[in-house]
This record gives C-alpha cells, sequence and structure tokens, in this order.
C-alpha cells in the first residue's frame, strides 16, 4: 500500500470541542473485515515481487566491488596478498584460498582468480541463477562458470542447484537400470503363476495363466475383463489344477477390486502386485503376451478364433522349452507328453487289452449277469428312445461291433434306419419260418411224404399251367401240355391233383386215388393249421408265388 498509518488511543475526555466533519462520518461505509485482510496480503505480494525483481537483475562488477569491501573474509585474504604472508593456521575458510594463492590476484578492490572473479557469499545464488538460466545440465553449467567467476566449494554448488531444479527434474531422462532382481527360480508346479490381459484383438480379449515353473501357457477368450469375468476364470483354472500358493499381476483394476482380493484370502493365496508401468516385473506374462499377438496374426485365416487359439496352445504346450529344463510343458506341468498328429510317425506299440477281472465278476455277481451273444443276420428287439421315453422296434443285426456293441437295422421305420445298440440294449425275437407249399399240403390234407411218394408212382402228376386272371389267358393254359412228374417230392412248385370247380379242365385225366395202406402211417409231428392260402381264390396264384404267404 503507499500509506504506512501510526495508531495512538486518546480518552474521550481528553477529546476536544466535536466538529461537523466528526459527525459525517457515521454516514460512511466502514469496509469489511475481509477486505482489510486482502489488503495486508497484497502489501506482502507487492514486496515479494520487488525482492524478486531486484534479485532478476544482472550482477555487476561495480556491485561485486561493493560486496568485496563487506565481506569479512575476502577482506582478510586481500591483506594476505598484498602483505604476502599467509598465517601458518589456515582456517576452512582460507584454505580454498590459500590453495590457490599463487593464481590469486587483486584488481581494483576485487579479488581475481587469474581470469575468473571471485564473489562473495552474498550473491552466490543469484550467480547460480544466471549461470543455469539456460537449464543446461551439470557439466555444461560448470563449462561455463570457470570462464567466469569462482568461490570455494563453487563446482559441489552447481552440482546440488541444477539437481534441485524443478524444470529440469520434470523433463529429465531415465536413468540407466538398476541392477537385476529376479523372481527365485520355481521348483515345482503351482507354486508361482503370473496373469494378464491381452487385446482388444478383433474384438476380443485374452486372460494368460502362465506357470512359472514348466511355462504352461492357460487362455481364455472373454469379452469383458470385469472382476467377474476374470474370477471365472481363475474358478476354472483351479478347479482343473488346484490353488497356486503365488499370483503376480499388475495394478490392473481388476486384479485390485475387494471381490478379487477376497476371492484370493479364501483360497489361501498370496497375491503380488507389480510396480505401476513397468512390465519388466511380470515377464512371464507379458512376454507371452507379444508370442500370442504375433501368432494369431500368423494364423490369421486358419479357422475361427477358437480354433486358432487351439492350434497355438496345442503347439506350444508339447514343444521343448529351453528356459524349462529342455522339456514340454506338457512334460513338466501334467507329467506325460500329450499325443498330436505327429505321434502317428511312430511305430505304434501293442496293447495289453488287459481288463478288470475282479470288477466283471463283481458286477456279474450282484447283477446276476448273462452272457449273451449274437451275429450278422439274427432278429431281435431293439431299444429305442425317443423324447425320453424307450421302446423295443424290430431288427436285423447287420455288423458286430465289438463284444457287446452290434448296428442293428429297424425295420418299417422312417425316423431310426441303422443305429448302434449294447447288447443290454437287444433282445431276441423269434420269427417263425414259412412254410412250403408241399408241407402245407400234407397238413391239409392228412398225409405222410411216405404214403404220397408210394402213391406217386402208379399215376401221373399233372403240372399247373401259370393260371392268369383274365379269360383269354385262362383258355390259352388249357391248351397246355402234360408233363409227367416221377416224383412228388421232387418239384416243389407242383400242385397236388384237385379239380377247380371255377375252372373245369376237360383235358385232364382222373386221378385215381391209391387204396394201398401201409400197416404202420407214420403221422406228421407237424402242428396242423389251415394254409394262408387254401381258399379257392387263391389257386389263381400263379406257380412261382406258391407257397408265399406274403402274396
Amino acid at each position: 500500500m503507499s500509506y504506512d498509518f501510526m495508531l495512538e488511543y486518546i480518552p474521550t475526555r481528553e477529546f476536544g470541542a466535536a466538529d461537523i466533519l466528526s459527525r459525517l462520518t457515521r454516514n460512511t461505509t466502514r469496509p469489511n473485515e475481509d477486505t482489510i485482510i486482502a489488503c495486508c496480503q497484497l502489501e506482502r505480494e507487492v514486496k515479494q515481487s520487488a525482492v524478486e525483481a531486484l534479485e532478476n537483475l544482472p550482477v555487476t562488477f561495480q556491485m561485486i566491488q561493493n560486496a568485496t569491501l563487506k565481506d569479512k573474509v575476502l577482506q582478510e585474504v586481500i591483506s594476505y596478498l598484498k602483505n604476502g604472508k599467509w598465517p601458518n593456521t589456515i582456517t576452512d575458510d582460507l584454505r580454498s584460498y590459500y590453495i590457490h594463492r599463487d593464481a590469486l590476484g587483486i584488481v581494483e578492490n576485487c579479488i581475481m582468480l587469474k581470469d575468473r572473479l571471485v564473489i562473495p557469499y552474498c550473491f552466490h545464488k543469484r550467480i547460480l541463477q544466471q549461470l543455469h538460466k539456460g537449464h543446461q545440465g551439470i557439466e555444461r553449467t560448470k563449462s561455463l562458470s570457470r570462464s567466469y567467476v569462482y568461490w570455494p566449494g563453487l563446482d559441489e554448488e552447481i552440482k546440488r542447484f541444477v539437481q534441485g531444479c524443478g524444470k529440469c527434474a520434470a523433463v529429465a531422462k531415465t536413468l540407466p537400470k538398476t541392477t537385476l532382481s529376479s523372481w527365485p527360480i520355481a521348483e515345482h508346479p503351482m507354486q508361482r503363476v503370473h496373469i494378464d490381459i491381452a487385446g482388444p484383438v478383433n474384438g476380443i480379449y485374452y486372460f494368460l495363466i502362465i506357470d512359472a515353473y514348466s511355462k504352461w501357457p492357460q487362455i481364455y477368450q472373454v469379452n469383458s475383463i470385469t472382476s467377474a469375468s476374470i474370477l471365472n476364470c481363475i474358478a476354472d483354472f483351479t478347479s482343473q489344477f488346484g490353488n497356486p500358493e503365488l499370483i503376480v499381476s499388475d495394478n490392473g483394476t481388476q486384479f485390485s477390486s475387494k471381490t478379487y482380493s477376497d476371492f484370493c484370502k479364501s483360497q489361501g493365496i498370496i497375491h503380488k502386485f507389480t510396480a505401476p508401468y513397468h512390465p519388466q516385473s511380470n515377464g512371464q506374462a507379458e512376454r507371452f503376451v507379444d508370442t500370442l499377438k504375433r501368432a494369431l496374426k500368423k494364423l490369421e485365416g486358419a479357422g475361427t478364433t477358437k480354433q486358432i487359439l487351439q492350434t497355438f496352445l496345442k503347439t506350444n504346450r508339447v514343444t521343448p522349452n529351453r528356459s524349462a529344463q529342455g522339456k514340454s510343458p506338457a512334460d513338466l506341468f501334467v507329467g506325460r507328453r500329450l499325443r498330436t498328429e505327429l505321434d502317428l510317425l511312430k511305430i505304434s506299440k501293442p496293447h495289453s487289452n488287459q481288463r478288470n477281472e475282479r470288477m466283471e465278476q463283481q458286477f456279474n455277481r450282484q447283477n446276476h449277469a448273462q452272457e449273451r451273444s449274437y451275429k450278422i443276420g439274427d432278429p431281435v428287439y431293439a431299444k429305442l428312445y425317443k423324447l425320453n421315453e424307450s421302446f423295443w422296434a424290430p431288427g436285423i443285426i447287420t455288423k458286430i461291433l465289438g463284444k457287446v456293441n452290434c448296428e442293428v437295422r429297424i425295420e418299417n421305420s422312417n425316423i431310426f434306419k441303422a443305429v448302434k445298440s449294447h447288447a443290454n440294449q437287444l433282445r431276441s425275437r423269434f420269427v417263425e419260418a414259412p412254410q412250403k407249399a408241399l408241407d402245407i399240403s400234407f397238413d391239409y390234407f392228412d398225409l405222410s411224404p411216405s404214403s404220397v411218394s408210394d402213391a406217386s408212382n402208379s399215376r401221373a402228376c399233372i403240372a399247373e399251367p401259370d393260371l392268369a386272371t383274365s379269360q383269354e389267358s385262362a383258355s390259352s393254359d388249357t391248351s397246355q401240355q402234360t408233363t409227367p412228374c416221377t416224383n412228388m417230392a421232387d418239384p416243389p412248385n407242383q400242385l397236388l391233383p384237385e379239380a377247380s370247380t371255377d375252372a373245369p379242365n376237360d383235358n385232364r385225366e382222373p386221378v385215381t386215388e391209391q387204396t394201398e395202406v401201409h400197416p404202420e402211417l407214420r403221422r406228421s409231428s407237424r402242428r396242423k393249421r389251415p394254409p394262408a392260402w387254401i381258399p379257392d381264390y387263391h389257386l389263381f396264384k400263379r406257380r412261382k408265388d406258391v407257397g408265399n404267404p406274403q402274396v
């Protein structure tokens, strides 16, 4: 502010006569307290700005002269230089000057070190600011100072001043890397696993889990990278291979959430974070992220993203790794080699085919099992399943697939044509074989084959003509010649002599009945039943249809 007030307290009794002007103060507005405080603060800021402006002014030789005259140490050095004698005991303040005493000189009441001006203590800070005005580094600032000024400990003060410069520190280069401190070598699988998230690659994220001991990769495709989605993947991994002892991850929000922390505590898993934006600390996972991205680009077009991922994982897990004792991840993680298409190049070893006979005997004894066997062509009933219901359907075995499995062709079915069935899903089906025409005649006329054979020697057997349903074919058949038959049992397509009432044939000779009877007549043991074709209209069948009940 422009004015400086002095306040003095005067008691009321010492006041003189009140004048008119003293009463006018009641009508004026009193300033707010905040305004008074602001004015005081403004006064201090104005004074500080004035001081800084003076400090930013360049230091001149006349200013150094005046300051040198007031500096006790420099005045003492000037007196020693003029007398040419230095004391036997040198203090710390004079030690640097004593060492350079041969290079010191006096110029217009100022001390010079060769062509460098010795600066008094009061101007050290201002000179350092001028030297570092271009914000150069430590060494370049030192080089600049050696051309103009000197005072004891100048190099050390320049180093501290430059290191303390905030603007220089904000844009400084990264220091050389510190010595490497690697993770302890894992001694067994699941001792330590590294996790990370890659992507998005074509809109898909990949969650990676890498075992530090075997280098076994487990990768999940996820559409979101929330804590719930990541925990589902970790829960699936632990359900297959168990809980790891230690999980290493970066500081992603998925891994630093309370949900994830509670999961690790409930499963007894130790979780460690790496330094933010320092992927080298999680090198196991970060290196594999790069390998995965390159593989996805190389296999692009070889199938869907799921198929590409499966191909990459299958190949990686069976490939020997130099950093994993020269063995494949599968050998160290699951204890065996995974079988691939390349194993077809090896000579296959014969299998023992040894079964658990003890278990079979126990099962057979408890279930009262009985051995059943089928062969090709056997008629069976096969149990079929449709809409959670089962039913038996007739069929015929067409192929034997093993000891207890068969292929069955289902009859009269448009839905089930050929099914694979276990022996427990089959039961035998008994089909009665169709009877021949001669056997049907024996049963119908109550004859035996031996009696018919003797009677056929003394009579002629008339061959049955091919009858037709039309009148023209019937008239043409009557003109055919008869052929003798030597034995009744030889021609299977001939009928026993019987006159037809519907189509009489005048050309046929009457058949005489054999009167000779054997003393012991052997009757057929076959059960008698009426033939399916014996009615009169069946006599018009053609010769090739005789004995076929389906016609």
